[in-house]
């Protein structure tokens, strides 16, 4: 374990906002006083996030969570990528991404017709998906090179746990075409998961590293000489951004106060949150999960399709997030 500063401001200009993670772990989440971002202090050293991502944390959450549900989860991902595709003019596009996984996106954008590559940590994902066929790096991002540009690359829900943001926006820029488009999802600080008493799918966790606003990740995308546009959620919890090099150089405004975080708001809402946990979002946020679960095990995929379809169809899910609030 390390002390780190903030990655925006470079001091350690901050204060406690949480010392409990995800299944009742000793993790401490912080605040930075000066432009309210979220993340780890102490946390792994670099070479204790090298060795739990390589070995430990997909055997962790492929035992807490069926591949089948993550599969589906993909698939619902992907068809929100397809959607976005079709802004793009050329018809077969360099694509990577980073935290390929065990490649289920890889797979249908390649079904596509698109050329894909993949960058995976994980030793047993990676050769899950060299048995698929795919071109996968097993590593990270810091360590990988190659000799194109790519007209996208994504990285879903993986920016959270990287260890320097910044360092990785500026590595992902150099592989990007001038054109080119950089998506990601993540956590927002601001619609906040889980049961903060029992840790029960809490989104303060172990491998969380950073927990971003929207706010946050502009000030790294200027700090790493990157565009950033918000895209429509998928859902209210997880941001959706795209991010480009700028095409001139008054494009790219610096980053300023105006773009940071209040950090008292956040320790109000982090505070707020766990005062008034109740019990309608311990049954319909945290067991819910274990409901789909249920039914991934028994129906499998489909199952699990036409429940959601079901929601949709007869307006269940809106009233289901309105029980989670």
């Amino acid at each position: 374990m390390k002390y780190v500063k903030c990655d925006i401001c470079d001091t350690d200009n901050c204060i406690v906002l949480e010392a409990m993670g995800r299944f009742k772990e000793p993790v401490t989440n912080v605040v930075c006083r000066g432009c309210g971002l979220v993340y780890q202090n102490p946390r792994m050293d670099s070479a204790e996030i090298k060795k739990f991502y390589s070995s430990e944390y997909s055997e962790f959450i492929y035992s807490v969570i069926p591949e089948g549900y993550i599969s589906h989860g993909n698939k619902v991902r992907f068809t929100y990528i397809r959607n976005y595709l079709h802004t793009y003019t050329t018809s077969v596009l360099n694509i990577l991404e980073i935290g390929s996984a065990h490649g289920v996106t890889l797979e249908l954008l390649r079904q596509e017709g698109h050329l894909v590559k993949g960058i995976e940590p994980s030793q047993s994902l990676y050769e899950l998906s060299k048995r698929k066929g795919l071109d996968v790096f097993n590593g990270y991002l810091e360590n990988f090179t190659d000799n194109i540009t790519y007209d996208l690359i994504l990285a879903f829900h993986v920016i959270e746990h990287v260890e320097f943001p910044t360092a990785f926006l500026k590595k992902v820029k150099t592989l990007l075409k001038e054109d080119g488009r950089f998506i990601i999802e993540t956590p927002d600080i601001w619609h906040l998961q889980g049961d903060p008493h029992t840790g029960d799918d809490y989104l303060l966790c172990k491998e969380h590293t950073f927990t971003f606003s929207e706010n946050s990740l502009r000030v790294i995308a200027q700090r790493a000489g990157l565009t950033i546009n918000s895209l429509p959620r998928q859902m209210p919890k997880h941001i959706w951004a795209e991010f480009r090099i700028p095409k001139q150089t008054g494009e790219l405004k610096k980053g300023n106060k105006d773009n940071y975080d209040d950090y008292i708001e956040i320790v109000k809402h982090v505070f707020n949150y766990r005062s008034n946990y109740s019990w309608r979002q311990r049954l319909f946020n945290t067991r819910f999960i274990y409901i789909h679960l249920l039914i991934n095990r028994l129906f499998g995929e489909k199952g699990l399709a036409f429940t959601k379809f079901c929601y949709k169809k007869v307006g269940l899910k809106k009233v289901i997030e309105w029980l989670r609030c």
